[in-house]
């Protein structure tokens, strides 16, 4: 494969460390990220080589794609996230006339008001829960059911004894494996995004080859890795993501649940006090710089801003033949992605002059399938990596999971 890098990372901090300080960083980021791949029981960095998992994918889509008008997918976090990142693209990949609604909440009202809109004759519903026990999903299937007859159904979830996938071969209804080791929130380039992907219409092997890219990138993840480790020394407490496009902006609260959930506990491995990572938070540019921005330019928290641009943004859009309220002059002849770019590039200048750190990516302009299926293998391999350089499991969530034990218990003595 040609040229694998597929961002450009450059990073402004206010303390600077010696280059010999940098090079030991980056030698414990590369240290670390080798060691998450050496890991046998950690399955996502093996997902962009199981040729079977993608090709299921697309011949299963096959035999819905010309039947159906409507998707409905039925789940919640690692469940939908990723997924919902492939409807952004609708806007630059294709035009799918297929209309796509996430049943990831169990809010009454937006509930009934999909529910209510539907054929279900010509909808197919995609149940996702990788435990294949999770209540909000079981209960959505059962009012689905009390609602409807008609019905076309295609569960994901793991090839295990479970309420949702024991219910799927006793009706027999279609399935596809989230695969027993690969974790819920790491699973988007599993069936659980690729399935939608392919019912999309989108060619999967783009995504895959952009998967395999970042695998082999391992150069940009190791600095990434470095960056981040930095960060975390200067212990700063917040790290925004802010994404400059509205086609990619989904990445957004994919990475926030990746990075919060993998990176925020409380105990390392061996039971000792562990690193206190950022607080995730994603923004969209550049409507955020009229919501935020103050609050991050004079708010006094320490904090970090991973900017991320895209080539295939600041490229696009027709040039400005003329200015007509006669003020923007300077603006003729240019095209909206020079403005998306001066602002994202403005705004971070401004930053730093407050001596607030930023990284700066830079996506390289490819198909819009490679550049998603690139960034979300390189987010994985980084937040796995980060856990294995502080000692921490990145791959369970105790804290999701007392939550949702006292709901449950709440729900039986009330």
């Amino acid at each position: 494969m040609q040229n694998i890098e597929q961002i450009k990372i450059n990073s402004f901090n206010k303390e600077q460390y010696q280059s010999d300080v940098r090079d030991n960083f980056l030698k414990q980021a590369n240290e670390n990220l080798t060691k998450l791949f050496s890991r046998p029981e950690i399955g996502f960095t093996k997902v962009p080589d199981r040729q079977e998992l993608w090709d299921d994918c697309k011949k299963l889509s096959e035999s819905y794609i010309n039947k159906i008008d409507r998707i409905v997918v039925i789940g919640i976090g690692g469940s939908s996230l990723g997924a919902k990142v492939f409807c952004d693209l609708l806007l630059s990949e294709n035009n799918s006339t297929k209309k796509v609604d996430f049943l990831d909440s169990v809010d009454p009202l937006y509930v009934n008001s999909v529910l209510n809109s539907i054929d279900s004759s010509k909808t197919l519903f995609v149940p996702i829960s990788k435990s294949g026990n999770t209540i909000e999903t079981l209960i959505t299937i059962d009012y689905i059911k009390q609602k409807f007859t008609d019905l076309n159904f295609v569960v994901i979830t793991e090839n295990k004894n479970s309420p949702l996938n024991d219910w799927a071969i006793k009706n027999n209804y279609s399935t596809l494996p989230v695969p027993l080791d690969v974790g819920g929130r790491f699973s988007v380039l599993t069936p659980v995004g690729i399935f939608l992907a392919c019912l999309l219409g989108y060619d999967y092997k783009k995504i895959q080859a952009g998967a395999k890219a970042a695998n082999q990138d391992k150069q940009s993840v190791s600095l990434m890795i470095q960056k981040m480790h930095e960060s975390f020394l200067r212990e700063e407490e917040i790290c925004y993501y802010w994404i400059y496009s509205q086609i990619f902006k989904g990445l957004g609260p994919w990475w926030q649940q990746l990075w919060a959930e993998s990176l925020g506990k409380s105990e390392t491995r061996d039971k000792a006090k562990a690193s206190r990572f950022a607080v995730p938070i994603h923004l969209v540019g550049p409507g955020d710089q009229h919501s935020v921005l103050q609050q991050l330019m004079e708010g006094g928290q320490r904090q970090l801003v991973i900017f991320h641009d895209f080539e295939a943004v600041n490229e696009a859009g027709a040039a400005l033949a003329k200015d007509y309220f006669g003020i923007y002059s300077y603006f003729e002849n240019k095209n909206f992605g020079k403005l998306i770019h001066a602002e994202s590039v403005s705004t971070e200048k401004a930053l730093n002059e407050n001596c607030i750190s930023t990284i700066r990516l830079s996506s390289k302009k490819e198909n819009s399938l490679f550049t998603v299926g690139y960034l979300f293998q390189f987010w994985m391999l980084v937040v796995g990596s980060l856990g294995e350089l502080h000692n921490i499991n990145a791959f369970d969530q105790p804290g999701v999971e007392l939550g949702k034990r006292l709901a449950q218990q709440m729900l039986r003595n009330s």
